[in-house]
């Protein structure tokens, strides 16, 4: 996604998640979501596996990403609500995901995949 493109994404969970797909890779069913993602969501945050985007409610969203902006853009900050403390997301070169968070794990869910390069 070039950058200041907005992708639409949906969720009938009341979040988004941006996640690094080599961290949830053996997800391959429910069962293995739930034990993977929904019931270790705080250690999959903490270690850097997955960004939550907490948006409360069941819809289709407009998110734009960009890596360490200088500040919301003009429009942005005029309709922002709440916001909140930075999160940080390791990547390790695999793809990075933006889906539902009941799709973490199926990349294909996801208007959003893109390939991280790692500088050194």
């Amino acid at each position: 996604m070039p950058a200041n493109d907005i992708a639409t994404v949906a969720t009938n969970a009341g979040m988004l998640a941006l996640w690094r797909s080599s961290a949830f890779a053996d997800v391959d069913g429910y069962e293995v979501w739930e034990e993977r993602v929904n019931d270790r969501l705080d250690d999959a945050i903490q270690s850097g596996e997955l960004v939550p985007i907490g948006i409360q409610s069941d819809g289709a969203w407009g998110v734009r990403l960009a890596v360490a902006p200088d500040a919301a853009t003009e429009r942005e900050a005029a309709y922002t609500v709440v916001t909140s403390e930075p999160y940080l997301l390791l990547a390790d070169g695999s793809p990075i995901v933006l889906s539902g968070v009941e799709t973490v794990g199926d990349p294909t869910a996801s208007p959003v995949s893109r390939g991280v390069r790692i500088c050194r």
